[in-house]
């Protein structure tokens, strides 16, 4: 018998999965595989169908999108990605039309996008979105990255994925950086983790599946397809290096956007000459009676929330970023960048094909942009409505709070005392003139929605300026006078309102830690964060306006929250490694909760804005790191 580790972050639990061996006495290579799994060997320069001794032969992308099944051996997954400069419209597209959600592999390098030829974008493969990643849990991923876009450095970021043992593949500039096993099931995705290049069409789908025996929620639907994915993306027909740090001109200020793409397609509309490009729509195709699970996945770079609709569907939602939660009814969807869903459609409506509807609201609203796909047969409740605020008992309204959690939590989760608390205020400085353009200094700056002055980001008065050196390679190298928090900040930060520092928040080994954020700024730029490697529950979301929180009335206050909104799903609170903090332009507050035996996880974590807000091709500005340590 052979086994591996799964994780459920619901549950909190490490459980190991058992299979058959199968018989290999012969191999054209040798590999192992340590019982701990802390040190895997393979070879580098794989080939498909080639043997491994102790794993048998390497899958390629289409054989590893397979059904799952509980027993069966898990699988080498083999990825070659070539990542070049590459245009929309291009050659290519005389030759061929790609395949509507061909999202394994293409036959054919046309990127169509909506019908506007830009180039300057950075592929993988020649498609948009990239090829999915897309294995069954305890499946080994390998990856092989070909970098031919001269000039530019690279990393891979696999969004959502849990990494035990595998942190150093995690993607993040300057705290780790493919090989990983695929230990936890769900929606996630890949992406870019390098300046603005996840802008320029360096993202991808992530799909883990699991045994239907496993799943709560597979009794409900009857087709989990490979090709039943929503990619929502915002879409520029320039450059995004252009909109950095934000212009104040009236046709292209900010970082706003030209359309929405739905699994990279789409049409466009000139409001000069009133005319619409010409390139084909999105379809998914479903059989009457039949019930799909489709994995939808915001893939946006930058503020504009996303709201979807299927004419004349309901939308089951049985999962929020690959954990499971109570199946809960809803007529549209709304998300900010980095988030995912998964929904069940049932088929049931009348031979035909129906709008599927993508609308960019928020501070987007008003450039007015909408994407459209087809929902084609074969032969009005909200989920996180924007421009409104979790802050009361509105049945017409369903919030991230409201979702339940399909098993039960650790009862550490539930427990009342808190180990560690850290209360977190999101918000932006705004510079002026002197500050900004003083000779000699180089402050960095963005403008998010145009005009002459500049912002810069911060999470409790601090916007994160990264180390000298990697932390998990050369944390001693790095003068700890320059890292920081919100109760320890560098002289050079006294009688400032930012510090520009290294966010370093120190954690005890095995302690609960509870997370209080709030978002005060009334600016209407929303801030969804993301959690690298790892999830945190959702322990309560709400207004200031209904429950004043503070750092000092934080007990308090949070007894109130339960009290004013008596939610069914504090004894199954949901898992979300990307949420957003504020609703309705500013000034909510949401409490997520993390109690794990962290070091099965690894030492080092990132939190951040998940946005393109840079200011250089390093990474994020606005960023902490969550370091745990052993004492």
């Amino acid at each position: 018998m052979g086994s591996f580790k799964v994780y459920s972050k619901n549950s909190g639990q490490w459980k190991t999965m058992y299979y058959e061996k199968e018989d290999e006495s012969t191999s054209d290579l040798p590999g192992t595989l340590k019982s701990n799994e802390k040190n895997i060997e393979i070879p580098g320069h794989l080939k498909i169908g080639q043997k491994i001794s102790g794993w048998g032969k390497v899958a390629g992308p289409k054989e590893c999108a397979r059904e799952c099944i509980a027993g069966k051996k898990p699988k080498i997954c083999y990825y070659h990605w070539t990542v070049e400069y590459y245009r929309t419209l291009g050659g290519a597209c005389n030759m061929c039309v790609p395949k509507t959600n061909s999202s394994i592999a293409t036959d054919c390098q046309c990127i169509l996008a909506d019908g506007v030829d830009v180039a300057g974008l950075l592929s993988v493969n020649r498609m948009y979105p990239g090829p999915s990643v897309q294995v069954c849990l305890g499946d080994l991923v390998v990856v092989d990255l070909h970098n031919a876009a001269d000039g530019n450095e690279l990393t891979i970021h696999w969004h959502g994925i849990y990494q035990m043992n595998y942190q150093y593949y995690d993607g993040v500039p300057f705290v780790t950086q493919y090989q990983w096993r695929a230990q936890n099931i769900g929606t996630h995705w890949w992406h870019s983790h390098s300046g603005l290049q996840k802008a320029k069409t360096l993202e991808g789908a992530v799909i883990v599946r699991q045994p239907k025996e496993y799943d709560a929620n597979y009794r409900l639907y009857d087709h989990d397809d490979t090709d039943n994915l929503i990619f929502l993306s915002d879409w520029m027909h320039d450059s995004p290096d252009d909109h950095f740090p934000g212009t104040s001109g009236k046709l292209k200020a900010g970082q706003s956007p030209d359309n929405a793409l739905i699994n990279g397609q789409g049409q466009w509309l000139d409001k000069t000459t009133g005319t619409w490009t010409n390139t084909s729509l999105n379809v998914v195709n479903v059989t009457p009676g039949k019930r799909y699970r489709f994995r939808m996945i915001n893939a946006g770079s930058f503020s504009c929330p996303f709201q979807l609709t299927i004419q004349n569907h309901s939308l089951t939602v049985i999962a929020a970023d690959g954990e499971n939660v109570k199946p809960t009814i809803v007529n549209s969807i709304t998300t900010l960048s980095a988030e995912r869903f998964d929904f069940i459609l049932n088929a049931n409506q009348q031979l035909g094909s129906y709008w599927i509807q993508v609308r960019l609201t928020g501070s987007c609203a008003s450039r007015q942009i909408i994407q459209l796909g087809i929902l084609r047969y074969a032969g009005s409740t909200v989920l996180n409505e924007f421009n409104t605020v979790c802050d009361g008992n509105n049945p017409d309204l369903i919030c991230m709070k409201n979702l339940k959690a399909a098993e039960p939590v650790d009862k550490r989760i539930l427990a009342e005392k808190i180990d560690v608390q850290f209360y977190l205020p999101f918000e932006f400085h705004r510079w002026n003139e002197t500050e900004l353009y003083t000779p000699g200094t180089y402050k960095p700056f963005l403008a998010p929605n145009g005009g002459g002055s500049g912002v810069i980001p911060m999470i409790n008065g601090i916007s994160n300026k990264f180390p000298t050196s990697p932390f998990l390679t050369q944390a001693n190298d790095i003068d700890k006078k320059t890292t920081c928090d919100g109760n320890n900040k560098p002289k050079s930060c006294d009688n400032s309102s930012i510090c520009l520092c290294t966010h370093v928040l120190h954690i005890r080994l095995n302690s609960s830690v509870e997370m209080i954020m709030f978002d005060p700024a009334a600016n209407g730029v929303p801030h969804p964060l993301h959690m690298h490697g790892y999830g945190f529950h959702v322990m309560a979301q709400g207004s200031r306006k209904v429950v004043n929180i503070t750092r000092e009335n934080s007990y308090e206050a949070l007894k109130l929250d339960r009290e004013i909104y008596k939610l069914d799903s504090h004894d199954r609170p949901p898992v979300k490694d990307t949420l957003t903090v504020g609703y309705s332009h500013g000034n909510g507050y949401t409490v997520v909760q993390i109690n794990e035996k962290i070091a099965e996880i690894g030492g080092l974590k990132a939190a951040y804005f998940a946005y393109k807000k840079k200011s250089r091709s390093c990474g994020d500005r606005k960023i902490a790191k969550f370091k745990f340590n052993e004492f």
